[in-house]
C-alpha cells in the first residue's frame, strides 16, 4: 500500500467505516471515486490492480447488502477477472466467498455452498486453515447451511470461524461480534434462549463500543434481543427493542429498504399480539409492498411477507384470504428451497390450525402431520418449535374425543417447556389450560381444577387478568356447578364476568353461556331473585344476536320458566315455558328431542297444578303420558312420573279412586323392577295412603303402612351404606390428589 497515495487511502477507509456502519450508499459513492482516480492514474501498476480488484469486490458488497443482487454479481465478476488476471487465489478466493454469499441470499444455496467450498480449497492452499480471511469463509458457509436449517453443519462451521476470530482478533472485534450473534441464532434454534441472549448482549457491547448506537450491525442485534423478548412475551421490552431499531436503520438506509421492512414486519407482529390487528395489518402490508418493489413476486422475502400477512388474515378469522396468502408462500418457498426447511413447516402448521377452525379436521390432520415431520427431521424432538405443532395436533385430537392422544401431545409439550422455558412462563401456563380441557371433559374434575390453577397462577403473576383468565375463570365455575359447590361455583363465575364487563362485549366471548351459569347456581342454591336477574340479561343478549327462536333462545325461555315457577310467578312461568315448547316442537327430529319434550310437558303440567289448573295439567301429563308409551311402553320406568303426577292431579281434586288408579300401576312397576323396598316406593306408598284414608279403607292403609316401614328401615341401612361408601370414596380423592400434587 506504500505506493498508493495517502489521499486514495484515506478516502478508501472512509468508505469502509461507512460499509461497517451500514451506510451502503455513500459508502459505494466512496469506493467509486477511489475507482475512478485508479481508472485516470496513467501508469497500472501490480498495487493498483490489487485495489481495483478489492474495491470492486466491496461495491458488490454494498449491492449485496441493499439486496441487489444484479449489480452485486456484476463487480463481483469484475473482481474475479481481475483476480485470474494477477493470479492471486486469495483474492479469486474473497470473490467466490462475495458470489457464494449473494447466491445463497438468493435461495440458491447449492451453487452458494459449492462456491465456498470452492473458496476454502484455495486459501487452505494459499494461507493455511488459521487465518482471518479463512474464518470468514467458514462463516459464510455456516450462514448457508444455517438458511437450509442444517444446524449441526452450521454450528460446525461457526465453531471453526469463532475460533479462529478469537484467537486472531482477541474478544472485542467487530468479526468476533458477528460469530457471537451467529452463535446466538444457533442458540434459538436449540430453545437455548439464555445462551443465546448472552452471546447477543456480548455481540451488542462490541459493536456499540466499535460503532456507536448509529449502526445496521447494532440495529440488528436489537432486533435478535427483541425476538427473544417477544418469545419470553415481554411485549413492551420487545416494542422498545424494535422500534430502537427501526429508528436506526430510517435514519442510514432511509424508508424503502429491505432492512426497514424487516422491523415492520416485526413491530407488526407485537401489534398482533397485543390484538391490535389493524396496526398489525396496515404496518406488513407497508413492508409486503416495498419488498415486492424491490424483488418482484417470486422472492423468499416476499413469500415471507405474504405468510406474515396471513397470520393477520387468521387473527381477523379471515380464513379463505389468510389460506390463499399461507398457499402463495409455500408455493414460492417450494419452488425456491432445495429441500425442506423450517419456512415450509411453519406453513403447513398455520394452515393446519385453520383447517382446525373451519373444523375441517382431516386436512387440519394432514397440515399438521407434515409440519411435524420436518420439524422432526430438521431440530429433532427436543424443540419449542416441535412442541408448538404437538399442542396442535393435541388440540384437534381433542375435539375428535381421541383425549389419550390428545394428553400423549400434551404431556410432550409441557416436558418440553418445563425444560426448555421453566415453570413460570405463558406458554408453560398455556398448556396446563390444555391438559385442564381434558380432564373437564374426561369428568375428572378435581385433576381438571388442579392444572387450571396452575395455569391461573403463572398467568397472574405474569401478566395479570385478560380474557383467557375469564374464560378459565368460566370453566371452573361449570365445573363447581357440576361438583354442587355452589360458592365456589358464583365466585368463579361473578370473577369471569367482572372482566367481560371491562371488555367491549363484541370481543366477549361467552357472555350469554355465563349469565345462565350464574342464573343456573343461583336457581340451585336457591337465590331465585339474582337467578332471574342473570337469566334475562342473557336472553336480553340472545336477541340482540339474533330474532330467530332457536333452541338456544329455547332453553333460555325454559330456565327462566323454572325460576319463575319457584317464586310463585306461574302466569310468566307459563308463558316462558310455553315458549319453549313451541320452539321444541319444530326440533322432533332431534335424536333427544321427544325425551326433552317429555320433561317439558311434566314441568308445565306441574306449573298448572300449582296454579290449580287441574285440566291443562292433566292436559300435559297425557301428551307428557302418550310420547313415553310411544317410544317406551306402557310397562317403563319412565312413566311413573306422569302416573305420580297424575295421581297428584286427582288427588288436589278429591277424586281419590281416580287417583289410585294412577298410582297403582305405577306402584307396580317399582315392584317389578325394584322390588319391595325402594326410596321411589316410599312415596306411591304414602299418596296411597292417604286416598285410601281419605276412602275410608282402613285396612288398605294399613298395608301401605306396613309397606312404608320396611322401607324406611332398609333405606336407613341403605342410607348408612352408602355414607360409608362416600367417605371412602372422599379419601381416595384425597389421596389422588396428593399424588398429583
Amino acid at each position: 500500500m506504500d505506493v498508493i497515495p495517502k489521499e486514495l487511502r484515506k478516502l478508501y477507509q472512509k468508505g469502509h467505516d461507512d460499509f461497517k456502519k451500514g451506510y451502503f450508499k455513500t459508502a459505494r459513492s466512496k469506493y467509486q471515486q477511489v475507482l475512478d482516480r485508479i481508472h485516470s492514474t496513467i501508469k497500472n501498476t501490480r498495487i493498483l490492480d490489487e485495489l481495483q480488484c478489492d474495491v470492486s469486490l466491496d461495491i458488490s458488497a454494498t449491492y449485496r447488502q441493499q439486496h441487489c443482487y444484479s449489480e452485486a454479481l456484476d463487480y463481483c465478476s469484475q473482481s474475479e477477472e481481475l483476480a485470474r488476471m494477477l493470479k492471486d487465489d486469495l483474492r479469486l478466493a474473497n470473490c467466490l466467498d462475495s458470489r457464494g454469499k449473494v447466491k445463497g441470499m438468493k435461495g440458491l444455496f447449492k451453487d452458494a455452498a459449492d462456491d465456498y467450498l470452492k473458496s476454502i480449497k484455495l486459501k487452505l492452499l494459499a494461507i493455511g486453515d488459521n487465518n482471518i480471511y479463512i474464518a470468514d469463509t467458514y462463516h459464510g458457509l455456516a450462514d448457508i447451511y444455517y438458511w437450509q436449517d442444517k444446524y449441526n453443519e452450521a454450528q460446525e462451521n461457526y465453531e471453526k470461524s469463532l475460533k479462529i476470530r478469537l484467537d486472531k482478533f482477541g474478544d472485542g472485534h467487530l468479526k468476533t461480534a458477528d460469530s457471537y450473534c451467529s452463535i446466538g441464532d444457533m442458540y434459538i434454534t436449540k430453545d437455548k434462549i439464555d445462551n443465546a441472549l448472552l452471546m447477543y448482549e456480548k455481540a451488542l457491547k462490541i459493536r456499540l463500543s466499535q460503532q456507536g448506537s448509529k449502526s445496521l450491525a447494532v440495529a440488528n442485534v436489537y432486533d435478535s434481543i427483541g425476538d427473544i423478548k417477544q418469545q419470553q412475551n415481554k411485549l413492551e421490552d420487545a416494542m422498545s427493542l424494535f422500534e430502537k431499531s427501526l429508528n436506526i436503520k430510517l435514519e442510514i438506509v432511509g424508508q424503502h429498504q429491505f432492512e426497514v421492512t424487516e422491523s415492520y414486519v416485526r413491530i407488526g407482529g407485537i401489534y398482533l399480539s397485543q390484538g391490535k390487528d389493524r396496526e398489525s395489518q396496515n404496518i406488513i402490508e407497508k413492508a409486503r409492498d416495498i419488498r415486492l418493489e424491490l424483488f418482484g413476486n417470486h422472492n423468499l422475502y416476499v413469500a415471507d411477507a405474504f405468510h406474515e400477512l396471513a397470520k393477520v388474515y387468521t387473527y381477523q378469522n379471515n380464513f379463505e384470504e389468510a389460506k390463499f396468502l399461507h398457499e402463495k408462500s409455500l408455493n414460492i418457498w417450494l419452488d425456491l428451497l432445495e429441500r425442506n426447511s423450517i419456512e415450509i413447516a411453519k406453513v403447513y402448521h398455520n394452515l393446519g390450525t385453520i383447517y382446525y377452525t373451519e373444523e375441517e379436521y382431516e386436512k387440519a390432520n394432514s397440515m399438521l402431520t407434515k409440519a411435524i415431520e420436518i420439524k422432526l427431521e430438521l431440530l429433532g424432538h427436543e424443540s419449542l418449535n416441535v412442541a408448538e405443532s404437538y399442542q396442535a395436533l393435541g388440540r384437534l385430537y381433542t375435539s375428535l374425543s381421541k383425549f389419550d392422544k390428545a394428553l400423549e401431545m400434551y404431556n410432550m409439550v409441557l416436558t418440553l417447556r418445563l425444560k426448555f422455558l421453566g415453570a413460570t412462563n405463558l406458554l408453560t401456563a398455556q398448556i396446563y389450560c390444555d391438559i385442564g380441557d381434558i380432564h373437564s371433559k374426561q369428568s375428572r374434575f378435581i385433576d381438571a381444577i388442579l392444572m387450571y390453577e396452575r395455569y391461573l397462577c403463572i398467568q397472574l403473576e405474569l401478566k395479570g387478568e385478560d380474557l383467557q383468565v375469564a374464560k378459565v375463570y368460566h370453566i371452573l365455575g361449570k365445573i363447581y356447578l357440576d361438583l354442587d359447590q355452589l360458592d365456589d361455583s358464583i365466585s368463579m363465575l361473578k370473577k369471569s364476568l367482572v372482566i367481560q364487563q371491562e371488555v367491549d362485549t363484541k370481543h366477549a366471548f361467552s357472555l350469554i353461556d355465563l349469565y345462565l351459569n350464574l342464573g343456573m347456581a343461583y336457581y340451585r342454591k336457591e337465590g331465585y331473585n339474582d337467578a332471574l336477574s342473570m337469566c334475562q340479561e342473557a336472553l336480553s343478549f340472545r336477541l340482540k344476536e339474533t330474532n330467530d327462536q332457536n333452541l338456544d333462545i329455547g332453553n333460555n325461555y325454559h330456565i327462566l320458566g323454572l325460576i319463575h315457577n319457584e317464586l310463585g310467578n306461574y302466569d310468566q312461568a307459563i308463558n316462558m315455558l310455553s315458549k319453549y315448547l313451541n320452539i321444541k316442537l319444530q326440533y322432533l327430529g332431534e335424536d333427544d328431542a321427544i325425551d326433552d319434550l317429555i320433561r317439558l310437558y311434566n314441568t308445565i303440567a306441574y306449573v298448572y297444578y300449582n296454579q290449580d289448573k287441574h285440566d291443562d295439567a292433566m292436559s300435559m301429563y297425557y301428551e307428557a303420558k302418550n310420547l313415553i308409551v310411544n317410544k317406551f311402553g306402557e310397562e317403563s320406568l319412565e312413566i311413573c312420573p306422569i302416573y305420580e303426577g297424575l295421581g297428584n292431579v286427582y288427588f288436589k281434586q278429591e277424586q281419590y279412586e281416580e287417583a289410585l288408579l294412577m298410582y297403582e300401576p305405577c306402584l307396580e312397576i317399582y315392584f317389578e323392577k325394584y322390588g319391595k323396598r325402594h326410596p321411589e316406593i316410599l312415596y306411591v306408598c304414602d299418596c296411597m295412603r292417604e286416598c285410601y284414608s281419605k276412602l275410608d279403607r282402613d285396612q288398605e292403609a294399613l298395608e301401605m303402612i306396613s309397606l312404608l316401614k320396611i322401607n324406611e328401615s332398609d333405606l336407613e341401612v341403605l342410607a348408612k351404606e352408602e355414607a360409608k361408601e362416600e367417605d371412602e370414596e372422599e379419601e381416595e380423592e384425597e389421596k389422588d390428589q396428593e399424588e398429583v400434587q
